[in-house]
């Protein structure tokens, strides 16, 4: 029996990454959650195969992943590249949202041993050590020698990984 599922939110969340194991895709484990629901496993080995989607049942059937990626493409488009171009189906929206967590991760990370800044004009990203630097002195820098540009790491993350994004895409 099929039962159409009124999608208002998408997420994916404890995500698992293996770096060692991706070759061709990215290894990884995932759950995907509808309307604040766990509706389906997904994962894929990192050897260049599609991802395996697993509906969690008796709360959704196997009608859900076809919902998903209509709803996707929907929603979320096609994607152009020089050869061509690709709907953005269920599973490109898990491998972008992959991608998305892995470099959140990775600027949390720096920005734990870095002040890393942006320069909006030129859309660039730099970063100094932090070593013995403390905030307010590293303010100080900025205001005298960078005066236009923003210190990510003096911004809520929310914030910073917006200013991130933007100038990176």
């Amino acid at each position: 029996m099929e039962v159409k599922v009124q999608i208002n939110k998408l997420e994916l969340k404890n995500i698992s990454y293996y770096k060692q194991g991706s070759e061709e895709t990215p290894c990884y484990n995932a759950v995907v959650y509808v309307n604040g629901k766990k509706a389906m496993h997904v994962d894929n080995e990192g050897r260049g195969g599609c991802d395996r989607q697993s509906v969690e049942y008796p709360t959704f059937d196997h009608s859900l992943i076809k919902e998903l990626d209509e709803y996707c493409v929907k929603t979320f488009g096609v994607r152009k590249y020089d050869w061509g171009q690709v709907d953005i189906d269920l599973e490109h929206w898990c491998h972008d949202r992959l991608y998305e967590y892995l470099d959140q991760k990775k600027l949390k990370k720096d920005m734990t041993r870095q002040f890393v800044c942006v320069d909006e004009a030129k859309k660039e990203v730099y970063a100094y050590a932090k070593k013995g630097n403390t905030d307010i002195q590293f303010k100080a820098h900025m205001v005298k020698n960078h005066p236009q540009d923003t210190c990510l790491n003096f911004l809520s993350f929310n914030d910073a990984w917006k200013l991130f994004d933007e100038v990176t895409s």
